[in-house]
């Protein structure tokens, strides 16, 4: 297995669903990972078939690629344990009551920071360019906003725009990494990202940067978790269901099977809906389920590797599309 990395471009309008209101359509500012594998798996079932069952792309139990959120570039989940100073946005670390420098006092975050923001100690957050677009809808008589009489009404659309750039990131086997590169690319281009694509948005180019063997990954990264408590932070929803029911938070039992031997010290986290699409016979909406929502984190004690390798593979249900999580040494102030 490896890690694929690369960017996506965004060469029209991208609108990235989300529940709107009234009229309006509003966008995520980042692509889900359910949104990467909906896009693939859209065009392999149609154009490459034979690829399309090999990566089982489907299947929710057992799949051969792992999909994770594309965010914009150089960013992550903010972690809503952390507090932010107000005015300066200056970290607040535990043994301080308000910001040192501005006697104010500090926020959570929520939504996305450049990584960088975690080693700074100061929240910067990425450059995300968007716009609202009006759209009228189209009748028999023409393509003008329609009368009073009609129902029909202007409509508003959230939308990226072109030019934004996202980091990509997907674990897959080495032996398919060529033919999927070429589909990624295709996709991009002629089956398009997000809603709307009948209007003209959505079409992305693909940029590959490196791929890395995950052992080689696992080993890197838990040199150098060693010796230190752990910050875990959700880049995405994760699903965690417990005798048949869905559970929000992180629970020690729960995390067994993903973590090892661990122990929980402190949570922050919040509740998000996850949504599972069908993509054989039409790529639809299939159900909403209860998750722990993005930015959602821990003061975790863990064994290295096992944090390791849950950033490669996530925790939760449904990893290959939720559940992406990343670690970091815990240099925050007092426990």
């Amino acid at each position: 297995m490896i890690i694929l990395r690369g960017s996506i471009r965004a060469i029209s309008p991208l609108h990235i669903g989300t529940v709107g209101t009234g009229n309006y359509h509003p966008t995520l500012p980042y692509i889900p990972a359910r949104t990467i594998r909906g896009m693939l798996g859209n065009y392999l079932f149609n154009e490459k078939r034979d690829l399309f069952e090999k990566l089982r792309i489907d299947d929710d139990e057992n799949p051969s690629i792992h999909f994770k959120p594309a965010l914009p570039e150089g960013s992550v989940a903010s972690p809503l344990i952390l507090r932010w100073c107000k005015r300066c946005g200056k970290l607040i670390e535990e043994r301080d009551k308000d910001c040192p420098e501005c006697l104010q006092e500090g926020k959570k975050r929520g939504g996305l920071m450049l990584e960088e923001s975690l080693s700074s100690k100061k929240f910067r957050g990425p450059e995300i360019r968007s716009s609202i677009d009006t759209k009228c809808p189209i009748t028999r008589r023409g393509h003008t906003s329609p009368g009073e009489r009609y129902s029909l009404s202007p409509y508003n659309i959230g939308a990226l725009l072109p030019g934004s750039e996202f980091d990509l990131r997907c674990v897959l086997p080495g032996e398919y990494v060529d033919d999927l590169k070429d589909a990624f690319r295709e996709a991009g281009i002629f089956y398009g990202i997000g809603g709307f694509r009948s209007k003209g948005y959505g079409m992305v180019e693909f940029d590959f940067t490196g791929e890395e063997g995950i052992d080689g990954y696992i080993e890197q990264r838990s040199s150098e978790f060693d010796g230190s408590p752990l910050l875990m932070v959700l880049n995405a929803p994760a699903i965690f269901e417990e005798e048949g029911k869905h559970v929000i938070g992180f629970r020690e039992k729960l995390l067994e099977s993903y973590l090892g031997d661990h122990r929980i010290m402190r949570q922050v986290f919040s509740e998000d809906r996850a949504r599972g699409w069908e993509i054989k016979g039409g790529y639809r909406l299939g159900k909403i389920i209860p998750a722990t929502g993005m930015g959602s984190s821990a003061l975790i004690e863990v064994d290295p590797v096992r944090a390791a390798r849950a950033e490669v593979y996530g925790i939760g249900n449904m990893r290959h599309i939720y559940g992406d999580v990343y670690f970091r040494r815990w240099d925050y102030g007092a426990i």
